[in-house]
């Protein structure tokens, strides 16, 4: 995935830091929903881009008596996923030989977690493209963000300029960080049937901390070398209100699931 190169070591440290805290926060208001969208506790899930497995992990858990795998494209986070899910089959992939392995592999759900967001969009569409044409019946999931989600209350400059540019950023590397409220027009525009949306508020109640501690790295990585000082302001923004009890940090999830048959199951 183009925007999200772990074999750089400091994203590779941030990453395996922030990802199993965003797997345990946000898992449990994802799973009452992934139960709304087909998954039942004898899905055979297939994680795609499953990153350190914190999740897979969870989902194992929580459908204990369900088959999962997971896939991903970075050698060095896959280590860390195989210290999290022993005896689960986790799957080295690239551009030349997903397409292959997601058109006859053996899962009845596909998840895709805040992977679409980094993929080009030829990428993105040869590998919905493998899923939609599989000849078993196949539930395709996506959970994406959209940063125009994000909203703070008192407001703040300083953030809102920096999810901009973190959005400008990664759309110079090919990825799409508003692709969350657009997913049911692309899976429709693939030719995916039986599509439904639900949108999942996440606010600063989970935590003020904890709600930082998750997405904090992700807003101020969009800085440059020239941008430091909103850094500074936004960091300052928080300590400013983390005890005000009348302060707001929200954002949504966007759950999206369709399926490759326009017949119900």
């Amino acid at each position: 995935m183009p925007s999200y190169d772990l074999s750089k070591h400091d994203l590779l440290e941030r990453e395996v830091a922030r990802l199993p805290l965003q797997a345990q926060v946000l898992f449990p208001f994802e799973a009452p929903f992934l139960k709304l969208h087909g998954v039942t506790d004898s899905s055979s899930l297939w994680d795609i881009g499953c990153g350190d497995g914190s999740w897979l992990r969870l989902f194992r858990s929580a459908f204990p008596n369900s088959t999962s795998a997971g896939l991903d494209h970075s050698p060095e986070i896959l280590d860390y996923a195989r210290k999290q899910n022993p005896g689960v089959r986790l799957l080295l992939v690239d551009e030349k030989n997903i397409s292959e392995l997601l058109l006859h592999g053996e899962f009845d759900v596909a998840l895709l977690r805040f992977s679409l967001q980094h993929m080009s969009p030829d990428v993105r569409n040869r590998i919905l493209s493998a899923l939609g044409s599989r000849k078993a019946l196949t539930r395709v999931i996506a959970i994406e963000g959209d940063d125009h989600s994000f909203a703070f209350r008192p407001p703040c400059e300083a953030i809102r300029t920096l999810l901009e540019a973190k959005g400008r950023k990664q759309a110079a590397q090919g990825g799409d960080r508003h692709i969350g409220s657009r997913l049911p027009e692309l899976f429709s525009r693939l030719g995916f049937g039986l599509v439904r949306q639900d949108s999942i508020p996440i606010t600063s109640k989970i935590g003020w901390d904890t709600w930082w501690n998750v997405l904090g790295p992700v807003i101020l990585s969009g800085a440059d070398k020239t941008q430091y000082g909103l850094v500074d302001q936004a960091i300052s923004w928080f300590e400013r209100n983390r005890d005000n009890e009348h302060a707001l940090m929200t954002a949504s999830l966007y759950m999206v699931s369709a399926s490759n048959s326009s017949e119900p199951p």
